[in-house]
């Protein structure tokens, strides 16, 4: 009795801090008949956030039809374990995979360039590979060069050529899944950052000047979906963690086509400025979406305990 009155207490209080970090999304006002610019859940499970959080927006069906090929790219860049919120949540990305799949999908394939050099343990020790596999999903490996093509960056300040993964660059859908965080360089980790892991030389980007390469290189593929997974979010210490990172547990999600909403939005849950994560705004001003909530129609959704 008393481990159930402690689970219920801390579901509780996860599903508080989840509702006071909603409560600082504002956006503008609904439009009757029409799908939401973004769709913002809280307080479930993560295959139970992304159902709900789907359902609102139009269902998996809206960008995966059959007999295509789906890229989900989560963020596993980190040799960490569940909880941590250095990695996408597992549940999310094996749940994801299987209603891509059951839209009709003829292939999911999911991967990462991680930063942490032993790419088999991040996959591994993140539970992402084993929750892929069980799903039906296919993992590729990001950390080979020969995975990546050469390409021009359109529109690019800082960085004008580089090499995306293969895989994302041939996908007929390109599913960004980033956990939502703290970043001691880019301030936020979020939906623009996460495609740092589909350029081959990551260095390059911090060295070109970070903030404006990160907004180079995400008009490159844009996401034709973004889910931030904010069940776990890192508010100190990012993008690894370390035993002093503060890890919030919102048990939220946020589902939006514009990663720079996205990035905003989970900003603001964080309390982060986003003139520091600069890249935010830099991503606007080219065209890749809309910085200002006030004219983003955000549907909020608080799930039944």
């Amino acid at each position: 009795m008393d481990m159930d009155r402690r689970t219920f207490l801390k579901t509780a209080a996860a599903v508080s801090l989840g509702a006071v970090m909603m409560d600082r999304l504002t956006g503008a006002e609904a439009v009757s008949g029409k799908l939401p610019d973004m769709v913002a859940v809280q307080g479930g499970s993560p295959a139970a956030l992304l159902d709900a959080g789907l359902a609102a927006y139009g269902n998996i069906g809206r960008f995966v039809k059959p007999g295509q090929t789906v890229v989900i790219k989560p963020n596993i860049g980190w040799d960490k374990e569940v909880g941590t919120a250095a990695d996408t949540h597992p549940e999310l990305v094996g749940h994801l995979v299987e209603l891509c799949l059951k839209a009709g999908a003829a292939k999911v394939q999911v991967f990462d360039h991680t930063c942490d050099s032993n790419w088999q343990s991040c996959y591994r020790r993140s539970g992402i590979e084993q929750a892929v596999k069980a799903a039906g999903g296919v993992m590729l490996c990001g950390n080979l060069k020969n995975g990546y093509a050469p390409v021009k960056v359109s529109g690019g300040k800082v960085i004008r050529q580089a090499e995306i993964f293969r895989a994302v660059r041939d996908c007929n859908v390109f599913i960004n899944v980033p956990v939502l965080k703290n970043h001691g360089g880019a301030k936020l980790s979020c939906a623009l950052k996460n495609l740092m892991g589909t350029i081959w030389n990551r260095p390059a980007m911090h060295k070109a000047g970070l903030q404006q390469a990160i907004a180079d290189w995400a008009g490159v593929r844009k996401p034709d979906l973004n889910i931030v997974d904010a069940y776990f979010a890192m508010k100190t210490g990012g993008p690894r963690g370390n035993a002093r990172s503060v890890i919030l547990k919102p048990e939220s999600l946020l589902i939006s086509t514009d990663m720079v909403a996205c990035d905003t939005a989970g900003a603001r849950m964080l309390g982060i400025d986003t003139a520091a994560a600069s890249h935010i705004g830099l991503a606007a001003q080219m065209g890749l979406g809309e910085a200002d909530l006030s004219k983003v129609n955000i549907r909020k959704i608080t799930l039944e305990a």
